[in-house]
């Protein structure tokens, strides 16, 4: 039986990462947060939208290398 594959989409993914406990971020090459899941939320204290497009660094308080 020969099924055809379903690309996951972005809320695919959302749905995915929002339902993990642990705190989870990606970032651009310019280091600004692109995704912060709801744990992220939780444990940085930040809403998600305070969070994207602003620089990881800025927002976790760690030093830019």
């Amino acid at each position: 039986m020969n099924k055809k594959l379903i690309p996951l989409t972005r809320t695919h993914s959302d749905i995915i990462l929002d339902s993990v406990t642990e705190g989870v971020f990606t970032v651009n090459e310019d280091l600004e947060i692109t995704y912060f899941n709801n744990a992220a939320e939780r444990i940085i204290g930040i809403t998600r939208k305070e969070a994207i497009g602003q620089y990881c660094f800025d927002i976790l308080k760690s030093i830019k290398v």
